[in-house]
C-alpha cells in the first residue's frame, strides 16, 4: 500500500510504502545470495524524489556497481520494521529508469522508476518477525519523498519486487 501525506497536486512531500511478506514463503531464510529489493514507480502520477525533496529524473540512475549506503540515504526518510531487530541494514541503494518492458513518453523519454535496495546475504526480509519470543507476520514500511501528480487513493502506482542476487551475476 502506499500512503500519500498530502491531497496538494504536484506537491513533494513524503509517502510511506507498507508491505507484509508472506509468512509461509519459506525462502526468505534460505536466500543464498544477496537479496533485492525493488520499487517499480509506474507511472508519472507518483514519481518519487530525493531526501531533499528534489525529484528523481526519469533519464537518472546510480548503476548498481556505485550502489551504496549513502544512495540510500538519499533516498529514504526512514524505513521501519516491527521486527525486535528493526529493519535490516541495507547493503546499498540504487536507482534506473525500467528498460524496454516499461513504458515511455510521446517523447521517448521512460515513465517508469525502479528503486532498489540490496541487502547481504542473510540479512534480508524476514518471513516472520518476534517480539519477546512470539513470532508474527513481518510489516516494513518505507518513507520517501514523491510527488503526485494527482490526489487518486486507488491508483496504483508503485510495485513491490523481492529477488536474489548472486555473485555470479542473476
Amino acid at each position: 500500500a502506499v500512503s500519500l501525506t498530502t491531497r496538494q497536486a504536484d506537491a513533494v512531500a513524503p509517502i510511506v510504502v507498507s508491505f507484509t511478506v508472506n509468512r509461509g514463503y519459506r525462502i526468505y531464510e534460505t536466500v543464498y545470495g544477496e537479496m533485492v529489493l525493488t520499487l517499480r514507480f509506474r507511472g508519472l502520477e507518483l514519481s518519487p524524489a530525493y531526501s531533499d525533496g528534489t525529484l528523481i529524473d526519469t533519464v537518472d540512475f546510480v548503476p548498481s556497481s556505485n550502489m551504496s549506503q549513502v544512495v540510500c540515504g538519499n533516498l529514504f526518510l526512514e524505513l521501519w520494521s516491527n521486527d525486535d531487530r528493526g529493519f535490516p541494514m541495507p547493503r546499498g541503494c540504487y536507482f534506473s529508469a525500467v528498460g524496454a518492458s516499461g513504458g515511455v513518453t510521446e517523447s521517448g523519454d521512460p515513465t517508469e522508476q525502479d528503486l532498489f535496495i540490496v541487502f547481504d546475504r542473510f540479512n534480508g526480509l524476514r518471513n516472520y518477525c518476534d517480539s519477546q519470543l512470539d513470532f508474527f507476520f513481518c510489516h516494513y514500511q518505507l518513507v520517501l519523498n514523491a510527488r503526485a501528480a494527482r490526489f487518486d487513493p486507488n491508483l496504483h502506482a508503485v510495485d513491490i519486487y523481492t529477488g536474489c542476487r548472486y555473485e555470479s551475476g542473476g
